[in-house]
């Protein structure tokens, strides 16, 4: 009698903005878990399980559907799962193999470093100054000054700013407010003069009257019709508008995409112009690619980022935002969501955003993001609960801000709340660490650079490199090596610490220490009662699919404890006796295997290994 689902129309989901999320929904059964997703996209806005059955809200009366013709529904793919995020992984995985969707790699992608820049938006700063959406004071003097003191309190200059709602004088209208934004391509050209890149807000479907696509009748209502003969064309327009170079053009780099789940209610729309173009989730596909397109033709590198880790929407956009919290004083969504988008969209790069941010959030919030994504700080004054903002906590922003820009683009992955890596084909190249509180960046071979936004004992994992020395500001900072860990005792927070590595033939070109060759030793102990632990090493140059997996003596799977990516490192996992469902094992001789399969090379099949030891347990 439970319901779970995916619903596009945040008036009846009320998930914060988080849209469309993944089409598959996973099941927990005494027999393990599984998964039902829908290969394409529906001319629906719900896939929702309730009362024991699917549903799907088509609305046949819109569909222009033939009498007597035959149609086919998007087709289910059903995946057996080691738990619910790995059913993510191989909803993906489905989706991919069976050709149903593309997502070009990080490296086709070809991903330029001024999108690594963290985010700086006017939106949270317009709330606390009492200046949201059209207010008189929010205009062309107002976010001059909001850059420039944020420059000076940051002391940090190369961010990209988010000009937010409202800087048109009409919703679906690329053409600046008259009055507040007459001097709008003036200020984007200075901006660019100092180094910064400028993504403009824009409210997805909605349309005023008085704006382009009321003039050129292709609204529904307030609503457009993405399946009007001339969308195409008003798209064309309003991209020309806002990202062309040309001098009756504003000269933008990008979008902020807002809004998409306020794609037109199938049931509630008065009209379709074609309606075999798309409806619900089909129409807002539409809608984002023809803007993709679009945009793209006039600027390459222009940054589209929205709302949606659905792996349908990868290939049509840049960077995928997580939207705003749950006012839970915890970064838990944010990480939960980032997760999510991780393992369905592992090619895009993540907004962290944080409009909704707590006081007590900012440090966490921004020190995770700035490993999983890109992060972003939307306040300048004041939090969003109401928490004045003192000179030195923008100071340390900064400093997190210097030492994430240094990162490469890259895939991250979640190890535990607040500890997360990023690593590209060559290692790593991030890592969060210390409940949060701390961050490491690795530039290149020989140095890393860390912060902690706390006072306290600083310490970095070291993945078998050799530490030389450790400055900051230039001077020599006292530490210790303890294990395979490094110390700074007393660590000071905003303080940037440069560590220097010795040069190493077992040290990948950015700084990463790997084994030469992945290592599976006996578990121990051996035989065992209770628990054994199993040791090993991945191999390689770059992140791995790590599959570890208890077999029988005849040749039966028992149980999965590893699979997911890894970076090159030292690992450990324990087995308790137990099979799939939790059940004990009888005594007896057991086998585990190890595979692993070079993520940067999915089709290089040198790149998977094999090995099994004996294993034995007795109760």
């Amino acid at each position: 009698d439970s319901e779970v689902g995916v619903d596009l129309l945040q008036f009846r989901d009320h998930k914060r903005y988080f849209a469309p999320a993944p089409l598959n929904l996973a099941f927990q059964t005494p027999a393990g878990w599984f998964s039902v997703g829908l290969c394409e996209l529906p001319d629906a806005t719900r896939f929702v399980f309730t009362n024991n059955y699917f549903y799907m809200d088509y609305i046949w009366s819109k569909m222009d559907i033939q009498s007597d013709t035959l149609y086919w529904i998007t087709p289910l793919c059903f995946t057996f799962n080691q738990n619910e995020w790995q059913g993510i992984i191989d909803y993906r995985n489905y989706l991919i193999n069976h050709k149903y969707i593309v997502d070009p790699t990080m490296e086709e992608r070809n991903i330029p470093q001024w999108w690594m820049e963290p985010l700086v938006c006017t939106w949270g700063e317009q709330g606390a100054d009492g200046i949201a959406y059209a207010a008189a004071g929010f205009d062309y003097t107002w976010v001059k000054s909001y850059v420039e003191q944020q420059e000076q309190k940051l002391g940090y200059r190369n961010f990209t700013l988010i000009l937010d709602d409202k800087w048109q004088k009409y919703y679906g209208d690329p053409n600046p407010a008259p009055g507040r934004f007459d001097y709008l391509r003036s200020l984007i050209d200075d901006l660019h003069a100092k180094g910064h890149h400028v993504l403009l807000w824009w409210k997805c479907w909605h349309a005023e009257p008085g704006s382009l696509p009321y003039q050129m009748g292709i609204t529904d209502h307030t609503l457009i019709d993405a399946t009007h003969p001339d969308f195409v064309d008003y798209v064309q327009q309003s991209t020309y508008k806002m990202l062309s170079s040309d001098p009756e053009c504003l000269n933008a780099d990008g979008f902020k995409m807002d809004y998409i789940f306020d794609v037109r209610d199938p049931l509630r729309a008065t009209a379709y112009g074609n309606p075999s173009l798309g409806i619900g989730l089909r129409e807002l596909y539409r809608y984002m690619k023809v803007w993709y397109t679009e945009a793209k033709k006039i600027k390459p590198e222009c940054l589209i980022t929205f709302s949606g880790p659905d792996p349908h929407f990868a290939a049509i956009q840049d960077m995928t935002r997580l939207n705003d919290g749950d006012r839970t004083h915890s970064t838990t969504n944010w990480q939960n969501r980032a997760r999510v988008s991780s393992l369905a969209a592992p090619n895009l790069l993540i907004d962290g955003d944080g409009w909704d941010m707590y006081h007590d959030l900012i440090f966490p919030h921004l020190v995770t993001s700035s490993v999983y994504g890109v992060p972003s700080l939307y306040f300048l004054s004041k939090f969003s609960d109401n928490t004045p903002i003192a000179d030195w906590i923008l100071e340390i922003v900064g400093k997190v801000f210097s030492v994430s820009a240094m990162r490469r683009p890259g895939k991250s992955t979640f190890l535990s709340p607040g500890r997360w890596q990023m690593a590209d084909e060559e290692g790593l190249v991030a890592e969060s660490m210390q409940n949060s509180n701390s961050l490491i960046v690795y530039p290149d071979s020989c140095n890393g650079y860390a912060i902690t936004v706390v006072n306290q004992d600083l310490i970095i994992p070291l993945h078998g490199r050799t530490v030389s020395q450790v400055l900051a500001d230039s001077q020599n900072v006292n530490f210790t090596i303890e294990g395979d860990n490094l110390k700074i005792p007393s660590a000071i927070r905003g303080q940037i610490y440069n560590i220097k590595f010795k040069p190493s033939s077992s040290v990948d070109k950015y700084g990463y220490s790997l084994p030469q060759n992945y290592h599976l030793p006996q578990n121990s102990p051996n035989p065992f009662n209770l628990t054994t632990l199993i040791n090993y090493s991945v191999g390689g140059t770059g992140p791995q699919l790590v599959t570890l997996k208890i077999y029988n003596l005849l040749g039966q799977q028992v149980t999965t404890l590893i699979n997911q990516p890894q970076v090159p490192g030292e690992y450990k996992v324990s087995w308790d006796g137990t099979d799939s469902c939790d059940l004990q094992t009888p005594p007896g001789i057991y086998f585990y295997k190890i595979k692993l399969k070079n993520l940067a090379k999915p089709k290089n099949g040198l790149n998977t290994t094999k090995k099994c030891f004996r294993l034995t347990f007795f109760s």
